[in-house]
């Protein structure tokens, strides 16, 4: 394995994680009146757990880049880049324009809630209004996702 393709990804996601980190605020006033599952884990403990998520997103994507060909290395690019994206968009949505219904869709493409990968539930996976048609058609979301989002729509 070469220590380029650790450091190409560890760079990558390193500026997602500060990017998203900048918008990230648990201690908000609106955050603290969110009717969270018992199973939620305290704020504090959501940078720990996403240094160690990205952390594996660098060395799983590098180690695949490592033995990827050329054209699937550009597919793993994009994928990456994408997934990044996403990731680093959705504190914005959520924390910062207290959007959650919104950041579905930011989480979407990587969910493995039912809908979020069945394309006859939801053909515009990742895109909002799939995600609200999603939410309409093909059931309830998991418990935690359905007590946060009734009390923010509308």
């Amino acid at each position: 394995m070469t220590a380029k393709a650790f450091l190409g990804t560890g760079a990558a996601t390193a500026a997602a994680a500060v990017a998203g980190g900048v918008a990230t605020d648990v201690d908000s006033d609106w955050y603290r009146h969110l009717d969270l599952p018992s199973w939620q884990p305290p704020g504090q403990v959501i940078g720990q757990v996403w240094t160690v998520l990205y952390s594996l997103t660098a060395g799983a994507t590098a180690r695949a880049w490592n033995r990827a060909g050329r054209a699937q290395r550009r597919r793993l690019a994009t994928a990456l880049a994408v997934n990044l994206g996403l990731n680093a968009a959705w504190p914005w949505v959520f924390f910062r324009w207290h959007r959650p219904v919104l950041g579905v869709a930011f989480i979407w493409p990587g969910s493995p809630w039912p809908p979020a990968t069945n394309p006859a539930c939801c053909p515009l996976t990742g895109n909002p209004a799939g995600a609200a048609r999603a939410l309409e058609q093909c059931g309830n979301p998991p418990n935690g996702l359905r007590r946060v989002l009734p009390k923010v729509q509308g």
